[in-house]
């Protein structure tokens, strides 16, 4: 009599999720009109996609053509690009060249999912001050199509954000959490140590979505997964990781 219960009881709850259609606790939380653009917070699980099938990174459109001329001094480079922006915005259109000056040792995924096409490129300042910020150094953004034209959340597929971050990553043997704790300064829903390259990385749920953070040479990589490509291609693109010097962007000219 028990086992026919729970039965009935497991045979009822499906009823009811099934007539709620394919999402029933949508609503449950935070409002689509309050997210704006922000994905769900949710972890995708699309499978890995062939290498053989993704764009190199040296063949996509960067949105700020190669500088002429950058200088060899970190802090003038740095110093340079805020003097020539309005002072308004954290986030500097800056060339790959100027970047990868600025922020010797900086690096950007060598292989990018399928579809992408054009790279935006930014370092971030405080506006207050005109220099680095403690948050973030440098911004990447990858596209399907020419940027800005329409909504990141349709033509932007990945945002990776980098900060200057000297931290061990590996997390303290008394660490229950495999170093999530790390993350507790943030509005995150789940957290889930992986790692890149044999190294400690987190995959973590926000408002934003799926994120993958990583640490690098004094550098942490959080990639987002805008358009939730999922876990294993996250982690196979950043352990295809270069130095940014080293890219060979071709010449480009206008259309």
């Amino acid at each position: 009599m028990v086992t026919v219960r729970i039965g009935l009881l497991a045979l009822a709850c499906a009823f009811l999720l099934s007539a709620c259609g394919d999402s029933p606790l949508a609503g449950f939380g935070v409002t689509e009109d309050w997210l704006g653009e922000r994905g769900d917070g949710t972890v995708g699980t699309t499978g890995s996609v062939p290498v053989a099938a993704r764009p190199g990174i040296e063949t996509l459109v960067w949105y700020n053509p190669t500088a002429a001329f950058v200088d060899s001094d970190p802090e003038v480079v740095i110093e340079s690009i805020w003097d020539r922006s309005s002072g308004t915005d954290a986030f500097v259109q800056a060339a790959a060249n100027e970047i990868s000056a600025a922020l010797p040792g900086i690096k950007v995924p060598r292989v990018l999912p399928a579809g992408t096409a054009h790279v935006t490129s930014q370092i971030v300042y405080g506006v207050s001050t005109g220099r680095l910020t403690n948050a973030y150094v440098a911004a990447f953004g990858f596209w399907k199509s020419e940027p800005y034209l329409s909504s990141r959340s349709v033509s932007q597929l990945l945002q990776l954000k980098v900060a200057a971050d000297g931290t061990d990553p590996a997390p303290a043997a008394d660490d229950e959490s495999l170093g999530c704790n790390r993350f507790n300064d943030r509005d995150i829903t789940s957290c889930d140590p992986t790692s890149v390259l044999a190294a400690r990385a987190w995959w973590i749920a926000t408002l934003d979505g799926p994120v993958l953070v990583w640490y690098d040479g004094g550098f942490r990589y959080e990639l987002l997964d805008r358009q939730k490509f999922g876990r294993e291609v996250l982690v196979e693109l950043a352990s295809s990781m270069i130095l940014l010097r080293d890219v060979d962007i071709a010449e480009q000219t206008d259309p």
